[in-house]
């Protein structure tokens, strides 16, 4: 939308607020707002502390429990402070309890019935907490990378599910961030799309060793994968903590080379693909996407890291 200026007295240039962002946000004449200057662009928004709770109603009613565990969160990380649900006989209080813990942070029922409940956040939205979670939340996809990796090499395959609760909270630690960059507590707006993916990302990359940590956790400690297999999976984890690092300190020709080596594992996931056991053709069809997800952070990194205004020569 549009504005026009409005010069008011010798140096004073005003602009008026659309109505429909003042009813919905619940500003009124005297109230202060926020405003981020980033160059050419204004961000303006409520004050945090004077933001009124959003709400959402849901009805889980005859719902699958893998759409329930997918609907809640979808609304936490939309921005809803509050959210009434509405369930029935066959949707248990428990798995709505468990969903909260398992990928929600600051999040608690504060209010139930037989077939109710309201869950709220608890929680005050500070912006200088997205770039500490997201850091926190790759730390410890990379912790779990590397347990993954010692307990398959020591064949301790009983061990792997106790890297599971990584993996819960890597899911709080993204939610939360996926949540913020919704309802805008970044400290760049542009940013937003690109950080969504990251984030998207980071979580599946999570989800994949998850994966491997349940189809392998059965094997026999006699069984032994083999030298190649291991060897990719050590390759990759490399590549994905290497990715992690050139997140946290950008430089563009160490991500160059990074995408170079993503390729070259990649290929070789490909020619080994099939031509081992059961156990092996999955962990190497898991490090397969486990690779295309780290190609998926690439072009976002560089969107948001890269510096277009170094000086070159043509």
């Amino acid at each position: 939308m549009k504005r026009k200026v409005i010069k008011q007295g010798h140096n004073t240039l005003t602009i008026t607020l659309p109505s429909k962002w003042c009813l919905n946000n619940s500003v009124k004449p005297g109230d202060e707002i926020d405003i981020e200057d980033n160059n050419n662009v204004l961000h303006i928004a409520t004050s945090i502390s004077e933001k009124k709770i959003s709400q959402a109603y849901i009805d889980l009613s005859g719902m699958d429990k893998t759409l329930i565990r997918w609907s809640i969160p979808a609304l936490e990380k939309y921005g809803f402070d509050e959210i009434h649900v509405k369930f029935d006989e066959d949707v248990s209080l428990d798995l709505i309890d468990n969903v909260i813990k398992e990928q929600f942070i600051g999040y608690i029922i504060v209010n139930q019935t037989i077939n109710s409940c309201v869950i709220k956040n608890l929680t005050k939205n500070l912006e200088n907490e997205f770039d500490k979670t997201l850091n926190r939340a790759f730390m410890v996809a990379v912790s779990m990378a590397k347990s993954c990796y010692d307990y398959i090499s020591q064949g301790k395959y009983d061990h792997l599910m106790n890297l599971i609760p990584l993996e819960k909270t890597n899911n709080q630690l993204t939610n939360y961030c996926q949540r913020a960059i919704n309802i805008g507590l970044i400290d760049n707006p542009k940013d937003s799309t690109f950080l969504y993916v990251i984030v998207w990302n980071l979580e599946k990359v999570c989800d994949n060793y998850k994966y491997i940590c349940q189809e392998l956790s059965g094997l026999s400690s006699s069984k032994k994968i083999s030298p190649e297999a291991m060897k990719l999976l050590k390759k990759t984890n490399d590549i994905f903590e290497d990715y992690y690092k050139i997140f946290s300190n950008f430089n563009v020709e160490k991500l160059n080379k990074l995408v170079k080596d993503k390729k070259k594992a990649l290929r070789e996931s490909y020619e080994i693909l099939g031509k081992k056991n059961k156990e092996e053709t999955i962990l190497i069809s898991i490090i397969g996407a486990i690779l295309t997800q780290i190609s998926d952070f690439t072009a976002s990194t560089f969107a948001i890291k890269y510096d277009p205004n170094i000086k070159i020569k043509f």
